[in-house]
């Protein structure tokens, strides 16, 4: 699915779901479901501290570019007034 089709939230919208069960997180305006993942995160249980958040530069300052492709599948929705596609975002390296 590419970002012109997916539907748009505000930040607001975003902030609601940031329970364990209902995790989303934005990158670069893009809004992934985590929720039935963040238990397999290698870095632990720190990602449900940021569950509902934009977390773009705490993305980018502990992943390195490769694992952007990984979240595809969680892609889900973008963000009002952002529209960045996390792998072309990502800061190289």
């Amino acid at each position: 699915m590419k970002d012109k089709e997916l539907p748009v939230i505000s930040l607001t919208e975003l902030a609601k779901h940031n329970t364990a069960g209902d995790l989303w997180l934005a990158i670069h305006g893009t809004v992934y479901d985590v929720s039935k993942w963040h238990m397999y995160h290698p870095g632990g249980k720190i990602i449900l501290a940021y569950a509902g958040w934009d977390v773009s530069d705490i993305f980018e300052l502990f992943h390195p570019p490769r694992v952007a492709h990984m979240l595809a599948p969680m892609r889900r929705i973008t963000i009002e007034g952002m529209n960045c596609p996390v792998d072309s975002c990502l800061i190289e390296r």
